[in-house]
């Protein structure tokens, strides 16, 4: 299966593949410098507990992972900079790591996982797709149509797209947008319509 656009309305699934990896904690209650998170290579972890249920804490770990936490990692210890009233910790990025998971605890029981959501990091230089004219095989299908299918997915901030090639004399076009707009007719005198 080649990699070849396909003309198809992005589907309402297909903005839930393109939002996987959620908006990015790099301020507020989790910063980590530098960001974007480099894969391989060390990464410094900072958490404000203010307001939150570690306030107070006499020690906050780091439970951190990567990709979805595939892998997670042992606990660490952080130390806490009174400068900056903020936990802090470093840890190095694994070499395959396109995002950096981390959540905090106390080492007895109490976790800030932020209502369950954790906090992510895009890491770059990670694990990439591969683009040879075959269909990765990390890819999910998120959408088929006539027969035609459409895989996806997201390393990243990379969004990767992939559908049969044209075939029977005709061209296939993808179009990815953040928030699709009204149905309007497909640009290049090409028939059906794109949103």
């Amino acid at each position: 299966m080649s990699q070849a656009v396909w003309k198809h309305r992005i589907v309402a699934s297909m903005m839930v593949v393109a939002a996987v990896a959620g908006p990015v904690a790099a301020g507020g209650t989790v910063r980590v410098s530098p960001y974007p998170v480099v894969a391989g290579e060390p990464v410094v972890v900072q958490y404000d507990p203010a307001g939150r249920v570690l306030q107070g804490a006499a020690q906050v770990y780091l439970h951190y992972g990567f990709n979805e936490w595939n892998p997670v990692m042992s606990d660490v210890a952080m130390s806490w900079n009174a400068g900056e009233s903020v936990w802090e910790a470093t840890v190095t990025v694994a070499t395959q790591a396109t995002q950096l998971d981390v959540v905090f605890n106390n080492g007895s029981g109490t976790w800030d996982d932020h209502e369950q959501a954790d906090w992510h990091a895009f890491a770059v230089g990670g694990e990439r797709w591969i683009i040879d004219g075959q269909l990765d095989d990390k890819a999910v299908l998120v959408a088929e149509n006539n027969g035609r299918q459409l895989y996806a997915g997201v390393r990243g901030t990379v969004l990767y797209v992939a559908a049969p090639g044209a075939r029977d004399g005709n061209d296939h076009f993808l179009f990815v947008a953040g928030s699709p707009g009204s149905m309007r007719s497909a640009p290049w005198a090409k028939s059906g319509q794109v949103a």
